[in-house]
């Protein structure tokens, strides 16, 4: 509707620049009234045209016919309110025809009438204002296209590749740099001055530098304790263990980051850093883990020894084998490589095995121990004369010294036999009384512990 109106007062400036009189009533006047109608119909012409073309669409050929009317008659105010009017409805964002306008209308002061020249000052105002607004706002549109520029310059910020070689504190040193950018920028620039996304951008990229610097802190803390556990002495375990603590929760706090947005030199400072300690570390406890195996092996093969050069006596090797079992069992604690964890616990299984076997022995032992007692009775039993009197039962009871024998430790075997010579000698042969006497005396004689063989 406003583009309609505004065809319409071009037009209406139009007719009025043909139906105005450029000539004056004064009959003083000097000038030729042929030269007057002259200057009168090429304005007219020049309008005629200019509508003709307005009509067609034809712009700039429209405008042509307008500045020429113009400069048939530089005096003429509705000259210059045609190209005012024609200026705002079909150029008015074209900066460099408003200049040439504004120009235009200021040359046209000094030589258009008195009372025209107020109304050609407001033109020329309101033009003025015009262009200082639009001045100003490709001035915002500049400065915001260049914050926007180097707010995506900060954002595509990346460290570097420097070859294989990763400096620490030039690393440090150039996110501490740009970390400083980043809030400088944002200090500088609110919500208002650069688009949202870029800004959440802006904070996201902060929030990385930031958390680069955390991870450049903490390998700092990685490599001095490493370092430090390097310099411990192998006797300062407690002090070791310390400063082996603090390496580990330094790693895991590493750990804990994402880890997996990190530029690249970033990534292999934190990777050369972790793999160093867990190298020194992984070289300091094999080397305490064979020395420990060393030790274990040492009082293991001291038994050994000694357990193949027993035949008899077992019950010290056997306990002499416990003892070498709580001695190697701490060992085992203090040895941390796969290799000699599994050899340390072999040395606890063949000594288990060995004690298994004095075991056995000494059981053998034992039984053969008791074997020959009733062997004795028995053969003394196959010797005695018939009748077989109490006195022989009792004798033979008393020489053999089957009452010593702990049926607890015999086998099914001896087990059988032993009973069969106590059934023949007490129950048998006695007398009732006789024989709860001897059976008293088997029930409380001392028995020979196996401990003792």
């Amino acid at each position: 509707m406003l583009k309609y109106f505004s065809s319409i007062c071009i037009f209406a400036l139009l007719l009025t620049l043909c139906a105005t009189p450029i000539w004056s009533q004064d009959p003083t006047n000097t000038v030729k009234k042929d030269e007057i109608n002259a200057v009168k119909n090429d304005v007219e012409q020049a309008s005629t045209m200019a509508r003709q073309f307005l009509a067609k669409g034809d712009y700039s050929t429209a405008k042509i016919f307008l500045i020429n009317a113009f400069n048939q008659d530089p005096k003429n105010l509705q000259s210059i309110q045609a190209l005012y009017a024609f200026h705002n409805e079909h150029e008015s964002h074209d900066q460099q025809a408003k200049l040439e306008l504004i120009k235009l209308i200021e040359n046209a002061l000094y030589i258009l009438k008195p009372n025209d020249v107020l109304i050609a000052l407001d033109l020329l105002k309101t033009l003025t204002v015009q262009r200082s607004k639009t001045d100003q706002l490709l001035i915002k549109k500049d400065n915001e296209a260049e914050l926007n520029q180097e707010a995506e310059v900060l954002i595509a910020f990346q460290l570097a590749e420097k070859g294989k070689a990763f400096n620490t504190v030039e690393v440090e040193q150039e996110l501490n740099n740009q970390l400083s950018a980043v809030e400088q920028f944002l200090e500088n620039h609110d919500h208002g001055v650069i688009n949202e996304v870029l800004l959440q951008k802006l904070i996201q990229q902060r929030r990385l530098i930031q958390k680069q610097q955390r991870l450049l802190s903490l390998v700092k803390e990685v490599s001095k304790y490493t370092k430090l556990i390097e310099s411990v002495q192998e006797a300062e375990t407690q002090k070791e263990q310390a400063r082996a603590m603090m390496l580990s929760n330094a790693i895991n706090m590493i750990y804990s980051e994402d880890l997996s947005t990190l530029p690249k030199a970033i990534e292999n400072i934190v990777s050369k850093a972790i793999t160093h300690a867990k190298n020194i570390q992984e070289a300091r406890l094999e080397k305490k883990s064979r020395r420990a195996y060393e030790t274990a092996k040492k009082i293991y093969d001291n038994y050994r020894i000694k357990y193949n050069k027993t035949n008899s006596g077992f019950q010290k090797l056997i306990d002499e084998g416990y003892q070498v079992l709580e001695k190697i069992r701490p060992i085992l604690l203090q040895v941390t490589s796969t290799d000699h964890v599994k050899f340390t616990k072999e040395l606890l299984s063949y000594t288990q095995e060995m004690i298994q076997n004095l075991v056995k022995k000494q059981q053998k032992a034992y039984n053969l121990w008791a074997a020959n007692l009733c062997l004795y009775a028995l053969n003394e039993i196959d010797r005695t004369k018939s009748p077989f009197l109490d006195s022989d039962a009792i004798r033979i009871f008393k020489d053999s010294k089957i009452e010593m024998v702990d049926v607890r430790y015999i086998s099914p075997e001896v087990s059988n036999v032993y009973h069969q010579i106590v059934r023949k000698l007490i129950e048998v042969e006695l007398p009732a009384s006789k024989a709860i006497k001897l059976q008293k005396e088997l029930m409380t004689a001392n028995k020979k512990e196996m401990s003792e063989f």
